[in-house]
């Protein structure tokens, strides 16, 4: 189980909020000229994260898919859930009914990871429990709890 946001040194990524082409080429370039590393050591994963439905041109999804760039999509519900997994996120970020989420991407072999949202520790058992591939504290993302 992927668990980002328990421990700086578990799964050591910094998420990015992302809402245009140029943030994501301004991250790429960044990552390539000056990799980030965890202030407690090994390199710092940086992926970029954006809400699938702030893309309604899909220009985002495009473009990290296009780029080559690690990137996560929040969705609001299947319909987004299964639009977004096409553009192959590294990550499909999901705030509430994971289970749901999950048998969708293992029925359909998605390579995408399911990352539910949490607000702290106590829901990463539950997940477990679930078979879900992994959570992000919503810290991480920059929202609220």
């Amino acid at each position: 189980m992927i668990i980002i946001g328990l421990h700086d040194l578990i799964y050591p990524t910094r998420f990015v909020h992302t809402k245009d082409v140029e943030s994501l080429r301004a991250l790429q370039a960044s990552s390539q000229v000056n990799p980030q590393t965890n202030p407690k050591g090994g390199l710092l994963e940086q992926i970029a994260w954006f809400d699938f439905h702030d893309d309604s041109e899909l220009t985002l999804c495009s473009y990290a898919k296009a780029n080559g760039i690690g990137f996560a999509i929040r969705v609001r519900d299947v319909v987004e859930f299964l639009s977004g997994a096409y553009f192959l996120p590294k990550y499909l970020l999901v705030d509430s009914s994971p289970k749901v989420y999950q048998t969708l991407a293992d029925e359909y072999l998605l390579d995408s990871k399911v990352l539910c949202v949490i607000g702290g520790s106590s829901q990463i058992e539950e997940c477990a429990l679930q078979g879900i591939d992994g959570v992000v504290f919503a810290h991480l993302l920059q929202l609220e709890s």
